[in-house]
């Protein structure tokens, strides 16, 4: 006996989660495919394609199913139910543990992936914040993502023992002074500059105190206390920033030395991009998009004292020590305006180390470069920025050292820890994974037909258990057990359709038992189809035969009905019912052209026959 072939056709669909953050994310179901196993346990295996178009978001997959009628909802899932980056999931539902009593010769299974968390990483997060709270003697550094500034704004600890850094997109600009930055200023090295990647800029200037966690000392000059903890470290050289082994080798290889800062921090952190920019890389990030001498929209105008100068920098003051207040030598980090990418202190300050070695002007060119690393080798390395002394009349110093174009080496190579030199941290974002696959779709898979899947045996489904039967027919169709349709208990044997007759002819199901013995052989029945109102015996019906000979028959839209049969001798005796179509096809098919058994009983004589 084989039972009918279940079809299972996928349906996808993409559901939206609640928005987190600054913009909604989603998970979408845009492909799967499904398998019922055979031999046949239960379980149906789904494959989804899911399609997350924001990384750090987790989604929830589910599965669902409906004949048509009737809906299921899977609660006894295994397998890979949480989706957190675009790919393929293998869900598996334990279709008889959720439904046991299950009949659906064809039902469609769905499939959806729902968000329902969202943690920013490198990819969807625009800031990057590193904990150094656990100072020089912690084995690592937390790293964590932030979509935006935290509502009440960057607070004490952001400048003090957490290292913020924002991501800025990669694009393209100008590089060089323009002749009108400020008074008598001459276009230099005025050339296109491109990004291939984004890059992480430090919201601040690095702090003593920042350091001071990472390298366990503080070398800087204005210690005073109550100050020193929010303002930039100061002399540090290139050399302890990054080494003078193997951090001297730059723009060959990026390798640091392990004891610099800058080794330090990638070891703790695994951030191994993090390093000093390169000047192109600093003046993208100083400029957020002007093509002014400043990053707030104007150029200078004065070559000691500037209003425009004034919002964005601190510059122009005398040289302090370790106890002097904010009123010499450097201020506290962020005290001023940012540019447009929420980098405070850009210019002024303190002068910031570049990675690249200094070349004279015009030696950087006028030609359109990608990525750029700077000259082969050289005796200084470059500093962009500017400082506090910037402007200082009686130093001799303009304000123009401040301008986004500037560009200076330091005073005495690269060991130079001159109170005017601190440094910024940058890196390198990584590349987004790709996602070769279909971001949007609702493909339904092929019908998927197989042999061996016995939920409910034809004698169970019509409450004989003692009874065999048997079943087939013309195009493959036979009876099956449906709990669609009973009368009795939780089932009842279903006809199917053989399908449409050929001209003249007519196409046929059968089901049939044996038994022995005289007694009484009784059963419900009922049927859907045409009905025979002419009486010409050729329409569809649903006929009874008892050793071969038709004894009942019906047809249309009946009821439930009771039939009862007497068998006389030893037999073996025959019971049989046969669904016939027609070859006539009405245009409007209001019927399900298929008919129903329930409830058979042999009662041989001499037992008692109960009717129910």
């Amino acid at each position: 006996m084989r039972t009918t072939a279940l079809a299972i056709i996928l349906m996808m669909l993409g559901c939206a989660s609640t928005a987190f953050a600054a913009e909604p994310h989603t998970a979408k179901v845009v492909a799967a495919t499904a398998v019922e196993r055979v031999p046949w346990d239960g379980f149906v295996d789904v494959d989804v394609t899911v399609y997350i178009p924001v990384s750090g978001t987790t989604a929830a997959i589910s599965l669902s199913a409906t004949d048509g009628a009737r809906s299921f909802e899977a609660a006894t899932l295994e397998g890979e139910t949480v989706a957190t980056t675009s790919g393929v999931y293998r869900v598996s539902w334990n279709v008889a543990a959720d439904y046991p009593d299950l009949y659906a010769p064809s039902f469609v299974v769905s499939a959806s992936a729902t968000a329902t968390g969202f943690v920013p990483d490198a990819y969807s997060g625009s800031y990057m914040v590193i904990d150094l709270s656990g100072g020089a003697g912690a084995a690592a550094y937390p790293v964590t993502y932030l979509t935006d500034i935290p509502e009440d704004g960057w607070g004490e600890e952001h400048r003090t023992s957490k290292l913020v850094l924002r991501k800025i997109p990669k694009g393209s600009f100008t590089m060089g002074v323009r002749s009108t930055d400020w008074p008598n200023a001459q276009d230099q090295n005025l050339h296109e500059v491109s990004f291939t990647n984004a890059m992480w800029a430090g919201v601040f200037e690095v702090t003593q105190r920042q350091w001071e966690l990472v390298k366990g000392s503080n070398p800087s000059q204005f210690t005073r206390a109550e100050f020193y903890m929010s303002r930039p470290v100061e002399r540090v050289n290139y050399n302890a920033i990054r080494g003078a082994a193997l951090g001297a080798h730059w723009p060959s290889d990026a390798s640091v030395d392990a004891d610099s800062f800058i080794g330090l921090l990638r070891a703790k952190s695994g951030l191994e991009s993090l390093d000093l920019p390169t000047e192109a890389q600093w003046e993208y990030a100083c400029r957020a998009g002007t093509e002014t001498a400043l990053n707030n929209g104007f150029n200078l105008t004065n070559n000691y004292s500037d209003a425009s100068l004034d919002l964005v920098a601190r510059y122009g003051v005398a040289q302090g020590n370790a106890t002097s207040d904010l009123s010499k030598g450097t201020t506290l980090v962020g005290t001023l305006a940012p540019n447009a990418w929420g980098l405070y202190d850009m210019h002024g300050n303190v002068w910031e180390w570049c990675l690249d070695w200094y070349e004279n002007s015009p030696g950087l060119g006028m030609e359109t470069v990608i990525d750029p690393r700077g000259p082969a080798a050289g005796g200084y390395r470059v500093l962009r920025g500017g400082g506090w002394m910037s402007g200082l009349k009686n130093s001799g110093k303009s304000t123009h050292e401040c301008a986004s174009g500037y560009r200076e080496k330091a005073g005495a190579s690269v060991s130079s820890g001159s109170t005017y030199y601190g440094l910024r941290v940058f890196g390198r974002v990584p590349d987004a994974p790709e996602w070769e696959g279909a971001v949007e779709g609702s493909g339904e898979a092929a019908p998927i037909k197989y042999d061996g899947r016995i939920i409910v045996t034809l004698a169970e489904a019509v409450d004989a258990p003692a009874l065999e039967f048997a079943t087939g027919g013309d195009n493959d169709a036979e009876w099956s057990a449906t709990n669609d349709v009973k009368n009795i208990g939780t089932h009842s044997a279903c006809s199917g359709s053989p399908g449409t007759a050929p001209r003249n002819k007519t196409v046929s199901t059968w089901m049939e038992t044996t038994v022995k013995g005289s007694g009484s052989f009784a059963f419900w029945w009922k049927v859907s189809c045409e009905k025979d109102d002419e009486g010409a015996a050729e329409f569809d019906r649903l006929m009874f035969f008892t050793n071969g000979v038709e004894v009942a028959r019906i047809d249309g839209e009946t009821p439930w009905a009771r039939v009862t049969v007497e068998f006389g001798g030893k037999g073996p005796h025959t019971a049989r019912w046969e669904f016939m179509k027609d070859d006539y096809e009405p245009p409007v098919v209001t019927f399900a052209d298929c008919g129903w058994v329930d409830d058979v009983a042999w009662a041989p004589r001499g037992l008692v026959f109960v009717v129910r």
